[in-house]
């Protein structure tokens, strides 16, 4: 399946050979047109395109959400749902030149049902593959549906794979398998082999306590919405504990910070956003083994008390990343611990789709792509002609809607 996106660089290296073997004697064939964008030029990206993606996305719309579950990196190879009419395939594609490096039937049914993100098992880039599928009935037994997860390394090859019941309790986490189990509130963590390393503790004043975050071996639970943290580290033996919130929040006004709010992790630090009074939030990076503070900052607000989830989108080139919710974004670069700007309040409500070290891209209101300056809070670009939704290698892949899907390198 081979050629199924391909690059100017890729066809004129095929019309050079074809001449070089020809001994002269035939015309070398007439050379493809490279790739073109159909509009102005996206900021913080090259001026045309590298390559264009052949195969759509089941989706709708010019930039709706569901595009974005079909587009995530893995190291530095780009993993993409594409539809092949009667069933969808996940295809590991090159950034630079295009070039097809595998590709993976997806037996889902259901239009637009399948998504896939990226993950990390064992400190490895990973790519996460969920979709439903249904095992027709027979004369005697009834159809089956399930709910499968498959996880690829970025060389496509399968480190694990799981079906189940559709409303499973069940979720892989980052090379573990959390648990909840129905009617108690107890969660449960377990290796991908199935033996428990984890559970969680008594019922508190702050509530149960659950998982939020768990990268490597290490795990971070917190006990309710904003009470305490605590990490422990898992092994094929269990777990140990390593650290609490109240041992390394950052100073506070009266005392330590509280209601920590793990955002993610980058550059080998967790991230986590912190209130230091009423009306005073931080964000800090940890170290995810001792909760040491390597850097803390204030900023305006913190996006859950406005009654928003985190998240956090991470550009491992340039060591930049924003913390984001449906409302704005707080955009820092974390190598450096420097605050590089943030929503506030009077702001449109922004959602962040990709960084790089020129551009933060997203949507205003839900609709409006455009680009902001990476380090100052300025806008560069309104009314894209693609928007960038993934970043890997260096090169951005960008989109305008289910059919159309550029990648370019970055600036």
């Amino acid at each position: 399946m081979a050629g199924r996106f391909w690059s100017a660089a890729v066809v004129l290296a095929a019309v050079l050979g074809a001449t070089a073997c020809s001994g002269g004697g035939a015309p070398a064939a007439p050379e493809a047109a490279p790739p073109a964008l159909p509009g102005a030029p996206v900021p913080g990206l090259a001026a045309q395109p590298v390559w264009q993606g052949a195969l759509a996305a089941r989706g709708h719309g010019d930039f709706g959400t569901s595009v974005f579950q079909k587009v995530a990196s893995t190291g530095e190879v780009f993993a993409f749902l594409g539809d092949q009419g009667q069933q969808e395939v996940l295809t590991f594609v090159d950034p630079a030149s295009g070039r097809e490096r595998a590709s993976i039937p997806v037996p889902s049914g259901e239009s637009k049902a399948a998504e896939v993100t990226s993950g990390d098992v064992g400190g490895r880039p990973v790519v996460v593959l969920r979709y439903p599928t249904t095992t027709p009935g027979t004369t005697t037994t009834a159809a089956r549906e399930e709910a499968v997860t498959e996880v690829y390394d970025s060389a496509a090859q399968l480190v694990w794979r799981q079906a189940g019941e559709p409303d499973s309790p069940e979720q892989f986490r980052n090379g573990w398998l959390v648990r909840s189990e129905p009617g108690s509130g107890v969660q449960v963590v377990h290796d991908l082999g199935g033996t428990e390393v984890w559970r969680s503790g008594d019922l508190t004043i702050a509530g149960a306590q659950h998982v939020v975050e768990v990268r490597g071996d290490v795990l971070i639970t917190q006990y309710g919405d904003s009470g305490p943290l605590v990490a422990y580290r898992l092994s094929p033996a269990g777990s140990a504990q390593l650290w609490q919130s109240s041992d390394v929040a950052p100073p506070g006004e009266g005392g330590p910070a509280v209601a920590p709010d793990v955002v993610g992790f980058a550059e080998g630090q967790v991230l986590i956003h912190w209130q230091l009074d009423a009306d005073f939030y931080a964000l800090a990076a940890h170290d995810p083994a001792s909760g040491a503070v390597a850097w803390s900052v204030p900023v305006e607000r913190g996006h859950r008390w406005s009654g928003f989830q985190q998240d956090l989108t991470y550009d491992p080139v340039s060591g930049v990343a924003a913390v984001h919710s449906e409302s704005g974004a707080t955009v820092v670069d974390v190598r450096g611990g420097r605050l590089l700007w943030e929503n506030s309040d009077e702001d449109r409500a922004f959602q962040v789709t990709a960084v790089t070290a020129r551009a933060v891209y997203g949507l205003v209101d839900g609709e409006l792509p455009i680009a902001m300056a990476t380090e100052q809070k300025q806008l560069v670009g309104e009314g894209l002609t693609a928007l960038p939704i993934a970043t890997a290698g260096g090169y951005a892949w960008a989109t305008r809607g289910p059919a159309e899907h550029w990648v370019f390198a970055v600036e």
